[in-house]
């Protein structure tokens, strides 16, 4: 085995998947690769460094997975979103791990979608700003996700839909009660295509709004 940055990162993400977030260390991952810790630090610098390769690692395998070629900018956005949710649901805590990392594979994945969406109308500016709501949405939801399953709480999930009913008092919340199945045991995959269908809707309405925008009138002064 060579040890290097990727197989470092490929090591970690074993773990995190087996035992979570808080049981990650350099020392652990160290162990699982047969090697002492200070021989980590060669590749990785510390575990903020550690978790930045694995983030990598992540979306580099959500982006081999993607087609960036895909000519549509509402298609892109909206598949985009849901390759890299399927690749933080791979791993238990995945999104934990993906966010708020810097990652140098984001770049590939931004690099075209900024260019389908500016060829679709959108100035530069707009795509920039815009675009990463996709992606924020889609780590937050995964995070929101993956904390509900139970996984850090192996003795009792306060996630299920007991613990949640003990919360809620029915009888003065009665529209809550009526609602509890969707608000406390929610079809996932059916909710997030729905937040994302509202997302990219609010896009797609902003850039017709853009394109029926008349340009500027431009005045010229008479001396």
């Amino acid at each position: 085995m060579i040890l290097n940055r990727e197989t470092i990162a490929r090591a970690g993400l074993v773990l995190l998947d087996r035992h979570g977030a808080e049981k990650l260390t350099m020392r652990s991952v160290a162990a699982a690769l047969g090697v002492q810790a200070p021989a980590l630090y060669w590749h990785v610098k510390n575990r903020r460094d550690l978790v930045d390769a694995m983030a990598d690692a992540m979306f580099g395998d959500a982006v081999d997975n993607f087609d960036l070629s895909t000519p549509q900018w509402d298609r892109f956005l909206a598949e985009g979103a849901r390759v890299l949710r399927r690749e933080m649901l791979r791993y238990h805590q995945g999104a934990r791990i993906l966010a708020g990392t810097a990652t140098s594979r984001a770049a590939d994945l931004t690099e075209p979608m900024l260019n389908v969406m500016t060829k679709a109308g959108f100035s530069l500016a707009d795509a920039a700003r815009l675009a990463p709501t996709i992606f924020h949405y889609t780590i937050g939801f995964t995070i929101e996700q993956q904390t509900r399953d139970g996984f850090e709480y192996p003795e009792s999930n306060p996630y299920s839909e007991e613990n949640m009913r003990s919360h809620v008092d029915m009888a003065t919340h009665p529209t809550v009660a009526q609602a509890f199945s969707e608000l406390y045991d929610p079809d996932f995959d059916a909710d997030f295509e729905d937040g994302l269908a509202v997302i990219i809707d609010g896009l797609r309405a902003r850039l017709r709004g853009k394109r029926a925008s008349p340009a500027p009138r431009v005045t010229t002064r008479h001396k």
